[in-house]
């Protein structure tokens, strides 16, 4: 089955920030898997909302883009959020995601391999 990778983007002080998951001090982006009867944009913000209980009216995509993730090509969602607020943060945490700023996440940008063609299901 497909997967389907998303983050949201915020900017505090110029600096932005992206939810990603950790695992053992390794940065990933969030995946799921594209459901069956949903596309890919549905399911992944079907899952962020199932996850972290996010309005998904605050969301804004931001950027589309494919990129390989081990040896998978999934689409990659940006989506920007009109306000991060502290119990967002938590419910992350609580989800074993955190929104960690661009220069910690450079390991990530450096396995990642980006293009910029969407793959359209």
């Amino acid at each position: 089955m497909k997967q389907v990778a998303g983050t949201i983007l915020t900017i505090n002080d110029g600096i932005p920030s992206f939810l990603v998951t950790k695992d053992d001090g390794n940065y990933g982006f969030f995946c799921t898997k594209v459901l069956e009867d949903k596309t890919a944009l549905a399911s992944i913000l079907e899952c962020l909302h199932d996850a972290l209980e996010v309005d998904l009216e605050q969301l804004r995509l931001s950027e589309l883009t494919t990129c390989e993730i081990g040896e998978a090509n999934v689409s990659l969602f940006v989506f920007d959020h009109l306000q991060i607020t502290s119990e967002l943060k938590q419910r992350a945490l609580d989800q074993g995601l955190d929104f960690v700023q661009g220069d910690q996440l450079h390991m990530l940008f450096h396995d990642v391999k980006f293009d910029s063609a969407p793959v359209f299901d």
